[in-house]
């Protein structure tokens, strides 16, 4: 397995309240300064709005750091699929991760499922698969069905393994039933605290090894699955704190630790460059 980053470990450095947003090639670097070879880019507004060359420029960068690049949108309409392809195929990423639905209000699994459907063939010929990411609006039992309706090898999970607990479902119950279909992971950890005003709990992030999250549990399903060619790509839900300057500079330790964490566990502990 290869342990890698998620641009949602970047969430507060690329978003619009950041002074400066990391861009997509800082991203790469970051990735590479850390010792990962890979960086998996989703719901990115600048990689959306990149054309061709920008793309190739990107790529280039990329294969310069020694990092191979994945990408991922939300919304599982045909013509984003279409666009993502495209994209995968000029920064020669091997998996588009796919968030099925954008909101609870437009939730339709058939609509989804005949989309994956019309663009399958096309991914396979270009060897790119699609990863259907396990999310907040999507059960397992949601998920397998869609994956039996489009019924397409390429077609595939990334299994994450703290998101559907908004579904109703603990993180071993989620990683069981999706893991055979896994072409990918996003790991990271949470824990869940009572309200600070004790009216109910709610669930919150917390740095990797430090929450709920069973690295060992998880490796161990995959292991016994034979899904060891996956790779795990590091997320975080990493706090707002009293200012956005703050906020990114937690996270960047978040991601640090994360990646020396996830090397005690998976694959060999290469020295981090300085």
């Amino acid at each position: 397995m290869e342990v890698g980053i998620g641009s949602y470990a970047f969430r507060w450095a690329t978003g619009p309240s950041a002074p400066r947003a990391s861009s997509c090639a800082q991203m790469i670097d970051e990735t590479a300064r850390l010792g990962c070879t890979l960086l998996q880019i989703a719901d990115n507004r600048e990689l959306d709005a990149m054309d061709a060359g920008q793309l190739t420029a990107l790529r280039a960068h990329a294969a310069h750091r020694d990092v191979r690049l994945q990408v991922g949108f939300t919304g599982a309409r045909t013509a984003l699929l279409r666009r993502y392809l495209d994209i995968a195929q000029r920064l020669e990423a091997d998996v588009v991760r796919v968030v099925l639905h954008e909101d609870a209000e437009a939730v339709d699994d058939r609509s989804a499922a005949r989309a994956l459907g019309e663009v399958a063939a096309d991914y396979e010929r270009a060897a790119i698969g699609i990863g259907i990411e396990n999310h907040f609006l999507t059960t397992s039992p949601q998920m397998l069905k869609i994956l039996r309706d489009v019924g397409e090898p390429g077609v595939g999970v990334i299994v994450d393994v703290a998101n559907s607990i908004v579904c109703g479902e603990w993180p071993q119950e989620t990683v069981t039933a999706l893991a055979p279909w896994a072409i990918g992971v996003h790991l990271k950890d949470y824990d869940i605290e009572p309200d600070p005003d004790g009216v109910g709990a709610r669930i919150v992030g917390r740095p990797l090894g430090q929450g709920r999250t069973r690295i060992d549990d998880l490796l161990r399903t995959l292991n016994e699955l034979g899904r060891t060619d996956v790779g795990v790509v590091l997320e975080q839900w990493s706090p707002r704190l009293g200012s956005i300057e703050e906020s990114i500079e937690l996270e960047t330790m978040w991601r640090t630790s994360a990646v020396e964490h996830a090397r005690r566990f998976i694959g060999a502990a290469d020295e981090v460059p300085a």
